[in-house]
């Protein structure tokens, strides 16, 4: 199935474009405000950058060492059952 293929479950479309509105330019400016506060986007490069590294040191660790996989049910087919 593509991707194009999949219909969304909401659609959402834009009745009014209130962004060029100036009469809501003031509740613009606080939303924006509301978004930004606090935004460090070299705080956050910085962050995945760290994280990124961090991923390929356990992939390559994985990778290397196939550790046992503890997280995975045991799926045998008797256990398939309902008991009465």
């Amino acid at each position: 199935m593509l991707t194009a293929d999949i219909e969304p479950k909401f659609r959402f479309r834009k009745k009014n474009d209130l962004c060029k509105d100036k009469s809501f330019s003031g509740i613009k400016s606080t939303l924006m405000d509301q978004i930004f506060d606090g935004w460090d986007p070299n705080q956050i490069r910085s962050q995945m950058r760290i994280l990124k590294q961090e991923q390929t040191i356990m992939e390559d660790w994985a990778s290397n060492i196939d550790p046992d996989d503890q997280l995975r049910w045991n799926l045998n087919p008797e256990y398939d059952q309902l008991d009465n």
